[in-house]
């Protein structure tokens, strides 16, 4: 969430002002979906690099 919010104010009210408004779902919808791709992104390339490092360990290991 932006910091411009004030902090007093709870979250659940804007994000349900947000929705009842009718430009605003698309958008945060579509926000979602980007930041989920970007976390399948993430856990991919960590699911990688522990991969590769398996397998750096067992050719270390047949030396």
């Amino acid at each position: 969430m932006p910091p411009s919010i004030h902090p007093s104010r709870p979250v659940d009210d804007i994000t349900i002002l947000n929705l009842r408004s009718p430009t605003i779902p698309r958008d945060y919808s579509q926000q979602q979906q980007q930041q989920q791709q970007l976390q399948q992104q993430k856990q991919k390339q960590q699911q990688e690099e522990l991969l590769q490092q398996q397998k750096q360990k067992q050719q270390q290991e047949q030396q």
